[in-house]
């Protein structure tokens, strides 16, 4: 389990503008290694979720419904 992660929102633009997001991605922050899609914890966007099954060591994807929500402007400053 890692230490630090990040957890980053994606949006296309025209959701992004009326402050929504369309989904989210987890990254371990503490991986090393780059390569081969190491750092990626969990996604889910575009109506799908991806993760890694550590137990077959490949990515799963499942179907699911995953309506827009509240961009999460806690951790931003406004910029005039």
């Amino acid at each position: 389990m890692p230490k630090f992660i990040w957890v980053t929102e994606w949006a296309d633009i025209e959701t992004f503008k009326s402050k929504k997001v369309g989904g989210v991605i987890i990254l371990d922050s503490t991986e090393p290694n780059l390569f081969e899609f190491e750092p990626l914890i969990f996604a889910a966007f575009q109506e799908k979720m991806l993760y890694f099954d550590q137990e077959i060591s490949k990515f799963q994807e499942i179907d699911v419904n995953l309506p827009p929500f509240e961009i999460f402007e806690g951790n931003l400053e406004h910029i005039q």
